[in-house]
C-alpha cells in the first residue's frame, strides 16, 4: 500500500477505493495549445495531432486555440488545475506574461533532440523549443513581369536594376512591387530583412559587417538604396492598396516559403506563373531564416506523469514522421537536420531556394532587437508616409543603431 501511495503521488498511478489501481497514462489530460491559424486550418492540424498522439498512446486531448487571443489580451492563457498544461507557438518577436514557463532540460532524451536540429533554429529559442521555420526569397509574378518587357535574368541581389525596372513598370502602369506592412503590428520592419541583408552582404561583402552593425551602417548604399525601394512601392495594409497576393504588383522582395502551398488555395491569394529568385552572393543562397519556438507552461499541480507526458508531446511535434507532414502542409522548413528536400510535398524546382543547403548564407531573423526594430519601423513609417527627409531618416537609424 505504501508504495502504491508514493506511485500515486507521483502521478504513476490512480488508486480508487474499492476499484484497485490503474495506470494514470490512461486518463486523458487537456492540453491547451496556441497556434498561428495562418500556417496550417485548424482542423487540419487537429487531424494530424490526433493521428500522432493516438499512435503513440499519450491519451492526451489537444484544444486549439489562436495565438492572436494572446497577442490581443482576449485571454490570459495561464495554467490552471483544469487545464494544467498550456503551450504557445511564438515568433521570434514574440514573449508572453504567462507564469508557469516551464522547460525539459533535465529529462531523458533533451539533449540527443538538440543535436537534430539545425544550430540557427536554437538562437532564439528563450526557454523553449524551436518548432518550424518559414524562409524568405524575392517573388514575381512572371504574367505582369512580361508585360512590363523587363528581363529576368537582370534580377539580381545587389539592386543594381531597380531605376530601369521601376520605369519600365510606370510604362505599363504596373505597381513594381508591394510590402505587407500592417499599421498596427510594432515590427513590420521583419518584411524589409530580405532586401536589406542582399544589399548590404553586396555593399560589403561580410557576413560580419551585416550581423554586427558599425557606423555607417544605413548611411551607405544598403540603406540609401533601401529607402528608394521603399519610395517606389506600395505597403499593402489594406484593400485599397495594391497586393502582390491579389496579383496587382509584380514583384514581392520578402516572400516567405509559405506561398508554396497557399498559393491559390486562399481567396486573397492568387499569384499567376509565381517564379521565385533567390537572393545570391558569389553563387551562394541567401537564406532569411525565421523560426517559430514552442513555449510551455505547466501549472504546480501536475504531477510528473503529465509532465513526462507532456514532454514526450514535445518530442513527437518534433519528430521527423511529424515534421515531415507539418512543413508538408504548411510550407514551411523543418527545424530537424535529417529532413532532406524531397522528404517535403511542396518542393520543386521552382521552390528550391527556400531550401537551406549547405554552403547557403543563413541569417536568423533576430539581426536587430525587438525594441530596435520597433524603431526601425516608426522611423521607416516617417519616411513613407510622412514623407521625412531621406538623409534625416538614415542618420537618425544610423545613431539609435550605435547605443
Amino acid at each position: 500500500r505504501l508504495s502504491l501511495r508514493k506511485l500515486a503521488d507521483e502521478g504513476l498511478v490512480d488508486v480508487a477505493n474499492g476499484r484497485g489501481s490503474f495506470v494514470a497514462g490512461a486518463r486523458k489530460l487537456d492540453v491547451i495549445f496556441y497556434c498561428l491559424p495562418t500556417s496550417v486550418e485548424f482542423d487540419q492540424l487537429e487531424r494530424l495531432l490526433e493521428k500522432h498522439i493516438n499512435k503513440n498512446c499519450l491519451h492526451l486531448n489537444i484544444h486549439l486555440r489562436n495565438v492572436f487571443n494572446l497577442i490581443t489580451g482576449r485571454e490570459t492563457g495561464a495554467p490552471d488545475n483544469v487545464n494544467k498544461v498550456v503551450i504557445v507557438e511564438c515568433a521570434p518577436e514574440m514573449t508572453y506574461n504567462i507564469p508557469g514557463l516551464y522547460n525539459f532540460i533535465d529529462y531523458d532524451g533533451y539533449s540527443d533532440l538538440l543535436r537534430k536540429l539545425m544550430p540557427e533554429t536554437m538562437e532564439t529559442m528563450n526557454g523553449g523549443l524551436p518548432f518550424y521555420s518559414y524562409t524568405s526569397q524575392l517573388a514575381v509574378n512572371d504574367e505582369l513581369l512580361r508585360k512590363t518587357g523587363f528581363p529576368m535574368e537582370q534580377i539580381t541581389g545587389d539592386f543594381l536594376w531597380w531605376e530601369d525596372f521601376v520605369a519600365a513598370c510606370g510604362k505599363v502602369n504596373l505597381c513594381p512591387a508591394s510590402f505587407d506592412w500592417k499599421r498596427e503590428a510594432k515590427w513590420p520592419f521583419n518584411n524589409l530583412y530580405c532586401p536589406f541583408f542582399s544589399l548590404k552582404l553586396h555593399e560589403t561583402n561580410s557576413l560580419e559587417a551585416l550581423l554586427t552593425p558599425r557606423k555607417p551602417y544605413f548611411e551607405g548604399y544598403a540603406g540609401r538604396r533601401l529607402l528608394e525601394i521603399i519610395g517606389d512601392c506600395k505597403f499593402s495594409y489594406s484593400q485599397e492598396y495594391p497586393s502582390f497576393f491579389e496579383g496587382n504588383a509584380v514583384m514581392n522582395l520578402s516572400q516567405s516559403s509559405w506561398i508554396t502551398v497557399q498559393n491559390k488555395k486562399r481567396a486573397n491569394i492568387n499569384v499567376n506563373d509565381l517564379k521565385i529568385i533567390p537572393y545570391r552572393l558569389k553563387g551562394k543562397n541567401i537564406i532569411n531564416l525565421q523560426t517559430n519556438n514552442l513555449h510551455t507552461y505547466i501549472s504546480p499541480t501536475a504531477n510528473t506523469e503529465e509532465k513526462s507526458r507532456i514532454w514526450k508531446l514535445l518530442q513527437l511535434l518534433l519528430s521527423k514522421s511529424f515534421q515531415k507532414e507539418f512543413c508538408g502542409m504548411s510550407g514551411s522548413v523543418s527545424v530537424r537536420k535529417d529532413l532532406a528536400a524531397k522528404d517535403y510535398a511542396w518542393y520543386c524546382d521552382e521552390f528550391a531556394s527556400f531550401m537551406p543547403t549547405a554552403g547557403d548564407i543563413i541569417i536568423h531573423n533576430q539581426v536587430f532587437s525587438r525594441s530596435m526594430k520597433a524603431y526601425l519601423t516608426a522611423l521607416i513609417e516617417q519616411y513613407k508616409f510622412n514623407h521625412a527627409d531621406k538623409n534625416v531618416i538614415l542618420k537618425f537609424m544610423d545613431n539609435k543603431i550605435q547605443q
